[in-house]
């Protein structure tokens, strides 16, 4: 047995609030992806095999491989942490 870290990859994230359907509905659509905001929720699927509801206080990634994953916020702060912001990005 050997131990291993995972490569550093960066990936697009938004956080659902349970208030900004919109901007995550936007953020689905900028990557290609299709949504759906049902209020309490928002569906996201796109052609790579990943159909995904997220709830209020869930991150929604859009990973590397292509698809969108959910992560509550334990998840997502075991896993990610924020990339720095370059020169000219938000």
């Amino acid at each position: 047995m050997s131990t291993h870290t995972r490569k550093p990859v960066k990936v697009q994230a938004i956080f659902f609030d349970g208030t900004n359907a919109k901007d995550v509905v936007a953020f689905a659509k900028e990557n290609d992806g299709e949504a759906r905001n049902g209020g309490r929720y928002v569906s996201v699927s796109n052609n790579v095999p990943s159909n995904v509801r997220i709830t209020k206080d869930s991150w929604l990634v859009f990973d590397a491989d292509g698809a969108f994953k959910r992560y509550n916020v334990e998840e997502f702060d075991k896993l990610f942490r924020k990339f720095p912001a370059t020169r000219g990005t938000k």
